[in-house]
């Protein structure tokens, strides 16, 4: 565990001090307005663009983490301001001893999950194929082609890739999804321990929920679990302090475009971007160059990356067809890997064929079959959102209430467009925010009843604890080796370890440049992901090279 702590501490001055220097410049006069967890993901979302620019030009490895933290280091020794930040961090930390200590007691639970290899599969079948791509060349043009799944770009990979520390300590540490969760959590904690009330209830609700959801895949760099975050973290905001959306406008005008690039289904969340612009300044000049700005600055880097890829501007979404370079992948296949995307969700049992050809009744009653009776009642509650907003309107006099509504309305609306590919991890901070909404009708109940109240709320995060822990000790005693943890207190498991439980087998196919230069890709059998052989498709007979070498890329094999 050592290794990760020092990943986390590198990584976590990096994304905040980036983030405390970038809400400097763009956004001065409110500066103070911005505590320690809003620059953490503005920081985040920030060095993630960063990245996905950078990748078009060069590799994305360790190289480029050195060049992060040296700029870093120079921002924070040069700026009062920033120096000053930290400091006041630091003393709010020793002036909190009691819930530094609450924080380090979640730790000891919350590292027990960091020790467990990825537990997604997605993670050995392509994910970290995706990265070492990425840790090797610039973008390639027509990867796609190697493999469908390579076209997948989500800004995850490469952030993984620029922060995965391999040749630190000799295996990827992807670290990225572990660190965001626990900076939220503690945020989440940090509500309930000193607010209190029913948004303290509230927020230990979605923390408890949130990590039995997406604790099991910290350690894998899958696209599901920063883009939650970043929802539950905007939305609870809102709930905490609606004035934020003026106030800490550049919150969510950065992390909702740049979550586009996390995962796509993200783009309503994007209103949330455009009314905090609105309200910021009610001039369209000022809005139109606000957000054209943000958005080639966030989102225009991830397009270039989508076009070298796989010749689509969003892939795969074949709607958007606009381009006819020779590496493009051919149309049919995009239709596949959509069409296998949104029936998978639905019913993983049968072809999409089947599945897409279905009536909303039809699917939904074999869908609803198979989901959980949990995941039913977050459903039906998160469905019934809208009844609920209304009434808690109804029955609160905040003059911020309208934009707790508007808040609602867009989650809702997230909620819907999720209902296209309704698997429960795609969009579950979206599902668990609207189904927890009646909560907040006991608001007044529960300050009548403070006294008892609060006491217990403490209590139940001690529960809490309990649990989660039991939780991520089973999974480690079914998921390792040994039941010794000491065995991993320098690091942890190697995500290469699979392939001795798999017993993986591969295949080879010798690939001929046009000036008969021999390159080996290895193929992989159902049940046997080749993560670790490089390069790896399943399919040989879809591709050809484009040059002498890999980074030239690869063309439709017809």
């Amino acid at each position: 565990m050592v290794a990760v702590i020092i990943c986390f501490i590198l990584s976590f001055f990096v994304f905040l001090t980036l983030g405390n220097f970038f809400i400097l410049k763009t956004d001065k006069d409110n500066f103070n307005n911005y505590n320690t967890f809003d620059s953490f993901f503005i920081g985040i979302s920030i060095t993630g663009a960063f990245l996905n620019l950078w990748s078009l030009f060069f590799p994305t490895n360790g190289n480029v983490l050195v060049i992060l933290m040296i700029i870093s280091l120079i921002v924070l020794l040069r700026n009062t301001n920033l120096k000053s930040k930290c400091y006041s961090l630091l003393q709010s930390l020793k002036n909190n001893s009691l819930f530094v200590g609450l924080i380090l007691l979640f730790l000891a639970v919350f590292f027990v999950y960091l020790i467990i290899k990825p537990g997604h599969f997605d993670t050995y079948l392509y994910h970290m194929s995706s990265i070492q791509w990425i840790e090797q060349y610039r973008a390639v043009p027509g990867l796609a082609n190697v493999q469908e799944r390579l076209g997948f770009n989500s800004s995850i990979f490469v952030l993984s890739a620029g922060f995965s520390f391999y040749s630190w300590f000799g295996q990827n540490l992807f670290i990225i999804n572990s660190l965001s969760l626990l900076i939220f959590s503690i945020w989440l904690l940090g509500i309930a321990f000193k607010k209190k009330g029913i948004v303290g209830l509230f927020s230990l609700f979605f923390l408890y929920f949130f990590l039995n959801q997406y604790a099991i895949y910290i350690s894998s760099p899958n696209s599901d679990t920063l883009p939650n975050i970043f929802v539950g973290f905007l939305l609870i905001g809102i709930i905490l302090n609606p004035e934020s959306l003026k106030n800490k406008y550049l919150l969510f005008l950065v992390l909702p475009l740049y979550g586009i690039t996390l995962k796509i289904s993200m783009a309503p969340v994007v209103l949330l971007s455009c009314y905090a612009l609105y309200i910021r300044n009610k001039n369209i000049v000022f809005f139109l160059k606000k957000m054209s700005l943000f958005t080639i600055v966030l989102v225009f880097p991830w397009l270039i990356r989508n076009i070298i890829l796989s010749g689509y501007l969003i892939y795969p979404m074949d709607g958007i067809d606009l381009f006819s370079f020779d590496w493009k992948v051919p149309k049919e296949r995009v239709v596949f890997v959509k069409s296998w995307i949104y029936s998978w969700a639905m019913d993983p049992t049968n072809d999409y064929h089947i599945v897409l050809n279905r009536s909303f009744s039809e699917w939904f009653s074999i869908w609803w079959a198979r989901t959980i009776d949990l995941n039913r009642i977050f459903f039906i509650s998160a469905a019934l959102a809208p009844i609920f907003g209304m009434v808690y309107a109804f029955f609160i006099r905040k003059k911020e209430k309208y934009l707790i509504l508007l808040t609602i309305l867009i989650a809702y609306i997230t909620f819907l467009f999720w209902l296209k590919a309704p698997d429960f991890r795609f969009s579950f901070g979206i599902i668990i925010f609207l189904a927890l909404l009646p909560l907040l009708l006991f608001e007044k109940l529960i300050i009548r009843f403070a006294k008892i109240y609060n006491p217990l709320l403490i209590c139940s995060i001690f529960i809490s604890f309990y649990l989660i822990g039991k939780k991520a000790y089973i999974t480690f005693q079914n998921e390792s080796f040994t039941e010794n943890f000491s065995e991993y207190i320098y690091k942890p498991m190697d995500p290469s370890t699979i392939k001795i439980k798999r017993r993986a087998r591969f295949y080879k196919k010798s690939y001929f440049t046009p000036n008969h230069t021999e390159y080996i890709f290895y193929g992989f059998y159902k049940d046997a992901p080749c993560y670790d052989q490089f390069p790896c498709s399943p399919k040989f007979d879809n591709f050809k090279m484009r040059g002498e070498d890999l980074i030239n890329g690869f063309s439709p094999a017809n």
